[in-house]
């Protein structure tokens, strides 16, 4: 079907379909598309490309996609810039070290949590995985030869390069044209008149705002549930309803991808795997009494017990540091194991790449810094960029109306819903400043700008069953990196003349941060 394009990118397509007999206004994107994707029948969804372990079965859309049902309107997706622009580094500045988390999960700096088994960190002499039995063994010993003990030496340390240049190899990897081809057909965006230039960071666009009475209400407005009818109604919202499947990016008015519906894989056990993970997190979570009535429940985002594993920054840490979830190690290390929650994460992780390669090649590069500086342990080394990553439990969540303020400020947050519930009725995902109201069914993913953009959802109803995974950056981390590994005090006491200069350039810092986020013109013009 022809798709109505938007004035910005008429000029730029006119150019590109010159001799073509369609108009700008009446271009067909699938034909677009297709004719890209038989110019690039090289391109395919693998390994290699990916740098993941599903194939394209777990990835591709159909060409003919029907637009989501929904109130708002759709605007079409458009090719074209002839270059794409390079990726932008800049220095940040500065934010109270604090962190908002849930008093039960204070981050120390003397203690961590042990990484999963899958995600030992090769690169590390310290051993992470679990330890050798000290159970004496019973078979009779066998004597090897200096030669043979020598070949199965050099063998484990030609498997143990192998596996860091392929981790490597994965983690510089990229999505292939055909992914973009194929995320794209449908040829819709969701346009929002919110202007990401306008968003609420901190000085320096290291950190969001936490936000002012006006803008969030007291407690008592915070913590008010509303439903879909009174959003619609009373607040003109838009509500969207979304299979959960299809991914839809979501454009500010001048065309810039700030947020989106980033949908799941299309492998068939994909959504059945992650219901195993969710039962489990359930039952694992309320053996460790963190059910509905959990007085560790009630927190700034909702009231169920939320936990946190990772490296985060804050609370007056000179430097990184791995979160220790208090009594909750062992349960957190059993769930970052877990199969489904793994295949979380790296969809998590490649759909970050695949709509926001500036912004997420930034994440990249504090990644290295950290791993190549502190060489802490990693939720799911070689499997995400994201720092840290929480559970939610308790089998009813919903959260309160708040800002993740501690988040990297034009970063995303990525959320996969979970659990046995309608989504055309329960835990609808409120973007406020965006005036979006989202079904947000299970196993589905969603990113956005945590940081910037309050949200929250609509109650659970009665009989379902809830909960959610997600995965951040902090901020301050993005901000220790950019100096040099190093914090503010540090750098006014070791180098006044950068201070000085770090200083002038805050006030305009979150115009570099914006121009990461990508545009839809850009992601076309990677199908050609």
């Amino acid at each position: 079907m022809p798709y109505f394009l938007r004035t910005s990118v008429r000029p730029s397509l006119s150019r590109l379909i010159q001799n073509a007999t369609a108009t700008p206004q009446d271009f067909d994107f699938n034909t677009f598309v297709r004719r890209a994707v038989e110019e690039n029948t090289e391109a395919r969804l693998d390994d290699e490309d990916l740098g993941v372990d599903f194939d394209l079965g777990e990835l591709t859309l159909p060409l003919e996609a029907d637009p989501p049902a929904l109130s708002s309107t759709l605007h079409p997706l458009s090719a074209l810039p002839s270059v794409y622009p390079t990726a932008i580094t800049t220095s940040t500045g500065s934010v109270n070290p604090s962190y908002n988390t849930p008093a039960s999960n204070v981050p120390s700096p003397t203690n961590s949590i042990s990484p999963p088994a899958g995600s030992v960190n090769p690169l590390s002499d310290t051993p992470t995985s679990i330890p050798p039995s000290t159970v004496p063994s019973t078979s009779n010993p066998t004597v090897e030869s200096p030669a043979a003990s020598n070949k199965r030496k050099n063998a484990r340390s030609h498997d143990k390069r192998a596996k860091i240049r392929r981790i490597r190899k994965e983690e510089k990897a990229g999505p292939s044209s055909n992914t973009y081809a194929n995320v794209l057909s449908h040829g819709t965006a969701i346009e929002v008149e919110a202007d990401a230039t306008h968003f609420p960071a901190a000085k320096g666009a290291v950190t969001g705002k936490k936000g002012t009475l006006d803008e969030l209400g007291d407690a008592i407005d915070r913590q008010k549930f509303y439903t879909v009818v009174e959003l619609v109604n009373e607040h003109g919202f838009e509500h969207i309803a979304w299979d959960g499947k299809k991914p839809y990016p979501i454009i500010d008015r001048v065309g810039r991808v700030i947020a989106v519906l980033a949908g799941q894989p299309n492998n068939t056990d994909y959504a059945k795997v992650l219901m195993q993970a969710h039962d489990e997190m359930k039952d694992e979570g309320m053996k460790a009494g963190l059910g509905m009535l959990s007085p560790e429940g009630k927190h700034i985002r909702g009231v169920f017990p939320a936990y946190n594993c990772g490296t985060t920054m804050g609370m007056g840490s000179p430097r990184p540091v791995v979160m220790d979830p208090k009594g909750r190690r062992p349960l957190l290390t059993h769930l970052l194991n877990n199969e489904g929650v793994i295949r979380m994460a790296r969809y998590q992780n490649f759909a970050f790449s695949l709509w926001a390669p500036r912004v997420y090649a930034e994440y990249v590069r504090v990644r290295d810094t950290v791993r190549s500086t502190l060489h802490l342990p990693e939720n799911f080394y070689g499997v995400s960029v994201f720092a840290a990553a929480a559970f939610n439990f308790g089998g009813r969540v919903s959260t309160f109306k708040h800002r993740d303020s501690l988040n990297w400020a034009f970063g995303w947050c990525a959320i996969t819903a979970l659990g046995r519930f309608d989504a055309t009725r329960s835990a609808q995902l409120i973007l406020w400043e965006l005036k979006l109201v989202v079904d947000f069914p299970h196993a589905s993913t969603v990113l956005i700008p945590s940081a910037v953009v309050t949200h929250s959802n609509t109650p659970v109803a009665e009989g379902d069953d809830r909960g959610s995974f997600t995965q951040y950056t902090a901020g301050p981390i993005f901000r220790w990196v950019d100096n040099g590994c190093r914090t503010e005090k540090e750098v006014k006491e070791q180098d006044p003349q950068h201070y000085d200069l770090m200083q002038s350039g805050k006030e305009t810092a979150y115009l570099k941060r914006v121009a990461n986020f990508s545009t839809i013109e850009e992601l076309c013009n990677l199908v050609e």
